[in-house]
């Protein structure tokens, strides 16, 4: 019975995607083709990111942190598929401004096949994130009144909390993981930020400290932090502070892209 109802729910969900679809087409971000947000022309300009230490920014083939870089509460690790540039850039500014929440899934597919396809690099991230007691979280926004600017079965499936696009970004990852326990939700902003363009690193990280606090009982030992792309990390290793003064071992970031 249980196979039955799983089978109907598959049939349901393949008949709305398909109206859904027909009544909300999607074009690509770059150049307007109809079909997904980014075409497979444009796909040929996305840039692969090298790997670094995510505390000294230096080349580092796995994106593990070196071992003379090791801090009581740093980042382990650090794994990002783009360069942030060209279309990838454009999705993630649709995403994360326009509230096109359903475009995460795209995004993350295909970053998820680009790490499977290379491997042998992304070898030490896939194993951490696909272990059974890795959790997954992500770097909360600022609170804001949920907008739909559109709408599919991949929207309707994974609406933020607080209309935070990080939020989203790992929620999809969880999903095609198929991690069981999902997201948990471990961190909350206690003050507002400062907008940080322009900032030098110092003043980023000034702006940062204490900006942060858990919201979870407990902290999970193993934990990927997700956001969409990596600039100076101040923001991602001020959170992996928080996390690992409450408790967790070892923190991966995850991020579609990095600023080079």
């Amino acid at each position: 019975m249980f196979f039955v109802k799983k089978e109907i729910k598959k049939k349901a969900e393949r008949g709305l995607r398909f109206f859904l679809e027909a009544l909300f087409p999607v074009f690509c971000v770059n150049c307007g083709k109809e079909g997904l947000y980014i075409c497979e022309d444009c796909s040929l300009f996305l840039s692969e990111n090298s790997l670094i230490c995510p505390v000294c920014h230096e080349s580092s083939y796995n994106g593990k942190r070196h071992g003379c870089c090791k801090k009581r509460y740093s980042m382990d690790g650090l794994a990002s598929v783009w360069d942030h540039e060209g279309v990838v850039k454009k999705s993630i500014h649709h995403l994360k401004h326009s509230d096109v929440y359903h475009m995460a899934g795209e995004l993350i597919e295909r970053s998820l096949r680009v790490m499977i396809k290379d491997k042998e690099r992304f070898f030490d991230f896939l194993e951490f994130v696909t272990e059974e007691t890795t959790v997954i979280t992500f770097v909360p926004a600022e609170k804001k009144d949920e907008k739909i600017k559109s709408l599919s079965v991949s929207r309707l499936s994974c609406v933020p909390s607080e209309g935070c696009h990080a939020e989203v970004l790992a929620k999809k990852l969880a999903e095609f993981l198929k991690k069981e326990e999902g997201v948990q939700s471990l961190l909350e902003k206690k003050k507002e930020i400062k907008r940080q363009e322009g900032f030098t690193e110092e003043e980023k990280t000034k702006n940062l400290k204490d900006a942060f606090k858990s919201k979870a009982r407990k902290i999970p030992t193993n934990i990927v932090l997700v956001d969409d792309f990596f600039a100076t990390g101040t923001t991602m290793k001020e959170c992996t502070n928080v996390l690992k003064r409450g408790g967790a071992k070892k923190v991966w970031g995850f991020s579609l892209t990095r600023i080079v």
